[in-house]
């Protein structure tokens, strides 16, 4: 999503770098966990080297928009010939980091120096990283050299010239520094015939310490987007997937983005192709997961953002407790931000369905059922209307049967069945 992780989202994740997903109008495969051919030196070199954690669960995909993996803040920016810093408010990215054992860390504010005509020529980021940048001679902002340090030991993480093969650009607002190369990755065809593909890659560092990687085919379509955090750990993967109709044509986009513990945490969809870098989302749905006590959360909220606005579509929740092997599920569905279908369901340690409440404002259904030993919905209570419930038994029976039926069906990311605690 948002190239310079500049955003304005809720919270974000990880995926399965092996997740299969679409790059051209024939069906290609991203290639699996190590199938990378050759990460140039400088591109190894780009990921995984800056320190502590970042805040876990932050979100990337957010609405209309790309989100961030960290809190907005102020940046200091300190000019190196007045000696003076001062908040810029430049709207960089910045994160509250955690340290494994759950103490919090303050980092420092990240600093910006300047030169005498004002450009950015070092960074200190806020892990204690430096971003060492040389400018060529009489070109104005043309990078002669870009060298990035460990702030605790001083080793270059990146100290390269830009060549033909890599660039390096410097936001002289945020400190960012983006460099940019080719490489080439060993995937499958839609054939299933192992062929090489050439591709371009994308980083961006920020003064937070953050960094994202983003993968292109050669036509500027996206692969994935990598997000790392403060020491370099994954916080999340986005995955981009490319549709086509039966005639060939663009049928839009589905971004699925996963969490460090690879679980899916948003799904973005796009109308078109060219939708995505222009952040045009038509749909959204979030997962969010918790587990205390015993017992497990997952919920899904849906939202259409067609109208510049997240209007919720559905939610739903799902509660397990590990326990007793019990399954409670809560599905609510929304018209114009008002609630107009509602399903709670039980279910036993085997997956079986216990009971079923189905309340339906538009046709004025309020049932409650119970089902036999075999799962089947056998008896209702509850009215249709101003009509006892029993008046339209074999028909209510028939409903009962289809909810549970798209119940499980939306429950098949998490199954219902719990092994004995």
């Amino acid at each position: 999503m948002s190239d310079k992780q500049a955003g304005h989202s809720k919270q974000t994740a990880k995926g399965k770098e092996s997740t299969a997903h679409h790059v051209a109008k024939e069906v290609h495969h991203a290639p699996a966990k190590g199938h990378v051919e050759s990460w140039k030196e400088s591109g190894l070199k780009l990921l995984g080297q800056l320190s502590h954690k970042a805040k876990e669960g932050l979100k990337i995909i957010s609405g209309s928009h790309s989100g961030t993996i960290c809190d907005r803040s102020k940046t200091k920016d300190v000019h190196s010939t007045a000696g003076k810093s001062g908040d810029r408010g430049a709207g960089d990215k910045s994160s509250k980091a955690r340290e494994s054992g759950g103490e919090h860390v303050k980092h420092p504010e990240p600093v910006l120096h300047r030169d005498k005509v004002g450009r950015v020529h070092e960074v200190v980021a806020r892990n204690g990283n430096k971003f060492e940048v040389a400018y060529k001679p009489g070109s104005g902002h043309e990078v002669a050299s870009v060298t990035i340090k460990d702030g605790k030991t001083g080793r270059p993480i990146i100290g390269e010239q830009p060549n033909q093969s890599v660039s390096y650009k410097v936001n002289q607002q945020t400190g960012e520094v983006t460099t940019a190369f080719r490489d080439s990755v060993n995937t499958k065809d839609s054939a299933g015939k192992l062929t090489t593909v050439p591709i371009a890659i994308e980083a961006h560092f920020t003064p937070d310490g953050t960094s994202a990687v983003i993968r292109r085919d050669l036509s500027g379509r996206r692969i994935d987007k990598t997000v790392n955090g403060i020491a370099g750990e994954k916080l999340a993967v986005l995955n981009y997937n490319y549709h086509r109709d039966q005639h060939g044509k663009d049928a839009g986009v589905t971004v699925d983005q996963h969490d460090h513990k690879e679980r899916l945490t948003h799904r973005v969809r796009f109308a078109t192709a060219d939708d995505v870098e222009q952040q045009k989302a038509v749909e959204r749905k979030d997962w969010r997961y918790t587990k205390r006590n015993g017992k497990e959360r997952e919920t899904c909220d849906q939202y259409d953002l067609r109208s510049g606005k997240d209007e919720r579509v559905s939610h739903f929740e799902k509660n397990r407790d590990l326990v007793h092997g019990v399954t409670d599920v809560l599905e609510q569905k929304f018209r114009h931000g008002r609630e107009y279908e509602v399903k709670q369901s039980q279910f036993d340690r085997d997956g079986k369905p216990v009971k079923l409440h189905y309340l339906n404002h538009d046709s004025h259904i309020d049932a409650k059922f119970g089902f036999d030993k075999n799962g089947r919905p056998c008896d209702v209570v509850g009215h249709v209307g101003s009509e006892s419930a029993k008046e339209h038994k074999s028909a209510l029976l028939q409903i009962a049967q289809v909810e549970i039926a798209i119940t499980r069906n939306h429950s098949l990311c998490v199954k219902l069945t719990l092994k004995k605690y």
